[in-house]
């Protein structure tokens, strides 16, 4: 579990990108420190794929 933490908080559909082989959304290095605390910011505004790809449309 511990070695998929920070997979998941940047790629919340996380299983099914592994399913669908989708490329994983990189870790913004600036948001690392707001992860688990300090708000929403870089926990929780990270798009799954399919809201990434229609925000590219």
């Amino acid at each position: 579990m511990v070695a998929y933490g920070q997979p998941f908080i940047t790629n919340p559909d996380l299983v099914n990108r592994f399913k669908k082989d989708y490329e994983l959304t990189e870790l913004h290095s600036e948001s690392h420190s707001t992860f688990y605390g300090g708000g929403e910011e870089g926990f929780t505004d990270y798009p799954t794929y399919e809201e990434m790809k229609l925000r590219e449309n």
